[in-house]
């Protein structure tokens, strides 16, 4: 919409769907329409996101708007949140949640199945658990339709693929959209420098991401920038 037309759709977006729509915007627009809600609104509306688009939220702000959304977070969701800012935007860890699920590679079948139920919900885009040893060094992964279909007293160990290999948390975000790209993956594991897996990526962020950059080289291209389009 143009700028003055979207002023009057966005003063009549509910708080609760705010900050979702805020992550479908370009930075400029996202800025600009964010610096429209009261802080206690823009703060409310963040509390709906997830952690990798809050993420993207809090590092798109001024700064100092930023830093009132993290320290608005719970202690809990405000150390993943500074973890996850540690890194740059564009790299792996910039696009990664910290919802892995991770199990242990010593456990059986049955044990797996019988923790995923006492969680009752999975987060989306769960295609795949982590496989960790006692000191959370990744190992592989163990795809949900494995599972279902394993012998129930098979160790993990002996289901997992090793072949899956985790993803660096220094790794490009061009490079980490041509592996999944590659591998047609739906999620992969982030690992730090000591093979431990801190986090995942899932194909919602990776094609936001290659929506993104294919946006702006062709709006350079024809010599706009975000706010110059009708």
């Amino acid at each position: 919409l143009p700028p003055v037309e979207r002023l009057s759709v966005w003063s009549m977006v509910e708080t609760e769907r705010a900050g979702r729509i805020l992550t479908y915007l370009h930075d400029e627009i996202r800025v600009a329409l964010a610096l429209e809600l009261d802080l206690e609104d823009l703060i409310a509306s963040a509390q709906h996101l997830e952690l990798d688009d809050r993420v993207d939220l809090i590092q798109t702000l001024p700064s100092d708007l930023g830093n009132k959304l993290l320290r608005a977070s719970s202690a809990s969701q405000r150390k993943q949140l500074e973890s996850m800012l540690a890194y740059p935007e564009d790299s792996a860890g910039g696009l990664m949640d910290a919802d892995a699920i991770q199990i242990r590679a010593d456990v059986k079948v049955s044990t797996v199945l019988r923790y995923l139920r006492l969680l009752e919900t999975l987060p989306a885009h769960t295609d795949m658990l982590m496989v960790v040893d006692r000191k959370g060094h990744y190992q592989g992964g163990l795809r949900l339709s494995t599972l279902v279909t394993a012998d129930l007293d098979r160790a993990v160990a002996d289901v997992l693929d090793a072949d899956i290999a985790g993803i660096a948390v220094t790794t490009e975000g061009g490079d980490v959209a041509r592996l999944f790209q590659d591998h047609d993956l739906l999620s992969a594991p982030v690992v730090d420098e000591h093979n431990r897996v801190i986090g995942r990526i899932t194909v919602d962020d990776v094609v936001d991401l290659i929506r993104e950059d294919s946006d702006r080289a062709l709006m350079h291209m024809a010599g706009l920038d975000d706010e110059a389009r009708p």
